[in-house]
């Protein structure tokens, strides 16, 4: 957005940066949010397909490596919307990384997505509230994110839950930040947050 509150041009991986005032009663919608398993993999993939503009046989694939080489602590949840699946979120916990210094050890949020035309009804910010009980749950005090600089919809959102920025420029295995944007790690201290 610039600086005379024009919505500007993004990558096609974020979802379109429109601030709007507050959710009119009945525009939000009622999701379920379960834990996934390798059962869901076809119905995740073509939403993680369009996301990541790759071709579906190839996300399929990965989206199988999800679950049968998780990560510690790598978990999907879905959300659904009368037994349609609507979004996703992931979690996953990092180890000290000799190499990058800089991250630190933690539990992560992971890319929340949801289907464009189901966006703007707070599945996102279901999704990420959940995991976040999940991950309290779990023992952690603290909770981590990242995001690209120019995805601004998803900082928004993050930030209304009480995520705070702690590095710019920041670097993560495997993580890249193009169109013009840089990293961005955010931190959350869930007792806080609980209170």
């Amino acid at each position: 957005m610039n600086d005379q509150g024009a919505t500007t041009a993004v990558s096609p991986l974020f979802a379109r940066y429109e601030p709007r005032p507050p959710r009119a009663p009945g525009h939000a919608c009622e999701v379920g949010i379960t834990q996934a398993t390798a059962d869901d993999v076809r119905e995740i993939a073509p939403l993680f397909a369009a996301r990541q503009g790759i071709a579906i046989g190839l996300a399929i694939q990965r989206v199988e490596n999800w679950f049968a080489k998780p990560l510690e602590g790598e978990t999907t949840f879905l959300a659904r919307r009368e037994s349609r699946m609507v979004g996703y979120g992931r979690i996953g916990f990092v180890h000290a990384i000799p190499e990058y210094a800089h991250v630190p050890e933690g539990w992560y949020l992971t890319g929340v997505v949801i289907e464009p035309a189901m966006r703007r009804r707070g599945i996102a910010t279901a999704l990420t509230q959940h995991r976040l009980r999940t991950i309290a749950a779990r023992g952690a005090g603290e909770a981590y994110y990242f995001a690209n600089s120019i995805n601004r919809a998803s900082i928004d959102l993050h930030g209304r839950l009480g995520f705070e920025e702690i590095a710019r420029d920041f670097q993560f295995p495997g993580a890249t930040f193009g169109g013009g944007g840089i990293g961005i790690l955010f931190r959350i201290n869930l007792k806080e947050a609980r209170s």
